[in-house]
């Protein structure tokens, strides 16, 4: 299940970055998955995993969780340049 979780993220990533129409899937996909594998970071390092009582389980490891770090940061610095790469919109009268 957990690959699974990987390859489904890659295929957002996909659509989201060449396939979408506008910029907006990209910004929520990228603000999304930043926060998702932020918090996996830090609650791996609390829990063993989730739903491991079931065919779905997803173990956490410190190797995960180092993992889950990497995008995590990388995600949001993307954010972040690109928000501090435009210019402030004006609202128009």
């Amino acid at each position: 299940m957990h690959s699974t979780l990987h390859l489904a993220s890659a295929l957002a990533a996909i659509y989201t970055g060449w396939v979408a129409p506008k910029e907006l899937p990209a910004r929520i996909y990228t603000w999304g998955i930043g926060l998702i594998y932020l918090v996996l970071c830090v609650v791996g390092w609390f829990i063993e995993g989730l739903f491991l009582d079931s065919h779905l389980a997803v173990p956490l490891g410190p190797v995960d969780n180092v993992f889950h770090l990497g995008p995590g940061v990388f995600a949001l610095a993307v954010i972040g340049t690109n928000a501090a790469r435009r210019p402030a919109e004006m609202p128009t009268a």
